[in-house]
């Protein structure tokens, strides 16, 4: 997780089945770890209680060390468009990349219009102002034009802000490369 703030964390975490519990550490080893206190939402160091997610899915993971208390938002950026099978309507859903700090989904896409969404709602979107960059602006209607069918690889990079005290960044980055 990224540090957003002084004892602050912020990272993203995509579940399948039943894998739904947790513990949250300070590095890549059990030296230091929190499980879960008198609630879920409550952190206690070097606790062996397991944190839970509501269900399967994408999260934004939020921890304050400063407070111990964690949060879980769904949060899933998907594509968006003509060009994928769920046309304007529901979103092909993209997963998080923890290396490269990249969403990504590799598609069958046809020719058509293609932009990005959070959580398969048009509450935050992506789309090019000018649609020969790689820039994509927060609200945007345009869209990409993908001109040919075919497999493509798509990327979505967007700075790990909090939501929820600095909104959504202005502008993004994304590939969209036929394989």
């Amino acid at each position: 997780m990224t540090a957003i703030e002084k004892g602050v964390y912020q990272g993203y975490m995509t579940t399948e089945g039943t894998a739904l519990a947790f513990k949250l550490n300070t590095a890549r080893t059990w030296a230091e770890f929190y499980g879960a206190g008198a609630s879920n939402e409550d952190l206690v160091r070097m606790d062996d209680d397991n944190l839970f997610l509501p269900g399967a899915g994408s999260y934004q993971i939020k921890a304050n060390l400063n407070t111990l208390k964690w949060s879980a938002t769904p949060y899933a950026w998907g594509i968006v468009g003509t060009a994928q099978s769920g046309g304007w309507d529901n979103s092909t859903p993209m997963k998080y990349d923890h290396k490269t700090k990249t969403w990504k989904v590799t598609a069958d896409l046809v020719a058509g219009a293609l932009k990005f969404r959070l959580n398969n709602k048009w509450d935050v979107n992506y789309g090019p102002k000018d649609a020969s960059t790689n820039t994509i602006n927060r609200d945007d209607q345009g869209a990409y034009t993908i001109t040919e069918a075919g497999t493509y690889d798509v990327t979505f990079t967007i700075d790990e802000t909090d939501p929820a005290t600095k909104g959504y960044p202005a502008t993004a980055t994304c590939t969209i490369v036929k394989k």
